[in-house]
């Protein structure tokens, strides 16, 4: 089954390949010209050596050596176009794949990040992209060379001295037992060493994210000593990938070192006796490197992939995960035009859901709840009720098993979680803002003009710090907005969300870390800016409830109604 499976791997990667096939013609001639002039270099030795310093024939050594240099000139112009074509190849096949890993990124369920820290996954994913886009470097040319190389090489033999010809072919089986061996293990050391480094970078991502609380507690020994653990099993790891490259290489040498003090034995008996030239002896010694060496690389074609196929797997794993339903097309009329909307259809309807992280934990039991086109709706509850998971939900950001979530009739996953979130502005307590200036953080797309930006911060409340920074709108933001205060960083998620202007506004508690003075004007955005957008507000701030159309308590999974 194993050896199924990986032979499916092999045959997609291949398939993979095929959209880079326009460089093959141009590896292939260059492979041809530099395995017919090495082909050729032994015989124009052999002439220099025999014909012309044998028989003291000048002309016959200016006239082949002057092949000689002309043929390796050539031999290198073609190496260079080689090189250069295998470089073009590897760029264009590393760069597609980078955007198909990015691109899946952005669409699997968020779920598969909350497994997962940044480090880990963005550590992890270049090395597996690093280690499949090998296959595109000169190493394979060298494999179809060996190839070639070989082949030349036994026509050469038998062309000199079929017998010892004979006898090379023979000892090969020795050398393909002894590399073999070792290839068999090279597979699962080397999954064994990308395990431990996975493992490193999930660890250290873990520790970066939560360097606050380690100073806080005074942790950095502690940490220190987890870390060294887990290096040194990385370099114990790679020690041992080390040691078996090491013997790989050894035993072939050792074989090779073998055949080769027996060929000058025979060649030298063979010259002794008259039976050989000292130029044929040459030529056959140098033939024969062409059939061992190439043959020592063919047979490390296993070895060497061995280390391949655990980065192949897990990266074709990534790329199967599946993908948030619907992905719905964003037209220029949904985005753009406002659409008469039956007012007896719910713009958001949750449906018998159940819902749970845990299947054996639901925090959902057949809940049901409608928000009409225009109304303001506010949702309470203590911590850990559901509240933000409800809206994770009504977003599209988990799949549901049980029930279904509806927006202007349809399910979310029919008409696309895409076409949804462009319809809906979104204000939660964890918002993320990016290394970049103010103005770009509002204006995430980069189609507003800045008068638009100042506006939306204006009513957000932004605008009243902003003005006081250094390049105003133009301040860049460090790494999620810590250079800014709690209460900072919301206003500028709220511009993002007023600079939307869309259709539903989703708010999970949106003023936190507001101070009083902010705090009254939000509730006056709420009642002034919202009169004619849908609303549903999460809070437990009840200042904010005033105003609402309809209020509810989430609690033991299901909705209650409140009276007001």
């Amino acid at each position: 089954m194993n050896r199924k499976k990986q032979k499916k791997t092999w045959i997609r990667l291949f398939f993979l390949l095929q959209s880079y096939k326009k460089y093959i013609p141009i590896i292939f001639l260059c492979l041809l010209v530099t395995s017919a002039v090495t082909f050729l270099q032994p015989l124009l030795i052999q002439q220099i050596t025999d014909k012309g310093m044998g028989e003291k024939n000048f002309n016959v050594i200016t006239v082949f050596s002057g092949l000689f240099l002309l043929f390796g000139l050539i031999n290198y112009v073609f190496r260079i176009l080689q090189t250069n074509t295998f470089a073009n190849m590897h760029n264009d096949f590393q760069y597609d794949l980078k955007m198909k890993v990015f691109s899946k990124f952005l669409h699997v369920p968020i779920s598969y990040f909350e497994r997962k820290n940044e480090a880990e996954v963005i550590g992890t994913f270049l090395t597996d992209i690093g280690i499949v886009t090998s296959i595109t470097d000169t190493i394979s040319g060298t494999y179809v060379t060996s190839i070639i190389q070989v082949c030349g090489g036994v026509t050469g033999l038998f062309l000199l001295n079929w017998k010892l010809a004979t006898f090379i072919l023979v000892a090969l089986p020795v050398k393909y037992m002894l590399i073999h061996s070792l290839a068999k293990k090279k597979k699962s050391i080397f999954e064994e060493y990308l395990e431990h480094m996975r493992v490193s970078y999930a660890w250290l991502g873990d520790q970066i994210g939560g360097i606050r609380e380690l100073k806080l507690w005074n942790l950095l020994k502690v940490c220190s000593a987890e870390y060294r653990i887990l290096e040194e099993k990385v370099m114990k790891s790679y020690k041992k990938n080390a040691m078996l490259d090491e013997y790989n290489i050894l035993f072939g040498n050792i074989v090779d070192m073998v055949l080769t003090s027996i060929h000058y034995l025979i060649c030298g008996y063979l010259i002794v006796n008259g039976h050989f030239t000292i130029g044929s002896a040459f030529a056959f010694i140098t033939y024969s490197a062409y059939v061992m060496n190439p043959m020592t690389f063919l047979v490390n074609i296993q070895y060497n992939y061995a280390k391949l196929m655990p980065s192949v797997e897990r990266l074709f794993q990534f790329l199967d995960q599946p993908e948030e339903n619907g992905g719905g097309k964003i037209s220029e009329k949904t985005t753009n035009q406002k659409r008469a909307i039956n007012s007896s259809i719910p713009k958001i309807e949750v449906k018998r859901v159940t819902f749970g992280y845990e299947q054996d934990k639901p925090i959902f039991n057949n809940l049901n709840f409608k928000l009409y086109t225009g109304e303001k709706v506010g949702i309470i509850g203590m911590n850990g009720s559901g509240k933000s998971t409800l809206l994770n939900l009504i977003l599209g950001f988990y799949e549901i098993k049980e029930g279904s979530i509806h927006f202007e009739g349809k399910k979310i996953y029919d008409i696309g979680v895409d076409v949804l979130r462009e319809k809906v502005a979104v204000v939660s307590q964890k918002i993320y803002l990016f290394q970049s200036s103010i103005q770009k953080n509002v204006d995430l797309k980069g189609e507003a003009n800045l008068e638009a930006v100042k506006r939306a911060c204006e009513k957000s409340g932004a605008s009243s710090f902003i003005e006081k920074l250094p390049d105003r709108y133009k301040y860049c933001i460090c790494m999620n907005g810590t250079n800014l205060s709690g209460g900072e960083r919301q206003k500028i998620a709220l511009a993002r969300a007023l600079l939307k202007e869309a259709e539903v506004w989703i708010l999970d508690e949106a003023s936190t870390g507001f101070d009083a003075e902010s705090d009254q004007s939000w509730s006056g955005l709420l009642q002034n800016e919202f009169q004619d957008k849908t609303v549903l507000l999460v809070t437990h701030k009840y200042e904010e409830l005033l105003g609402m159309d309809r209020v509810y308590r989430l609690e033991d999974g299901c909705l209650k109604e409140l009276l007001q």
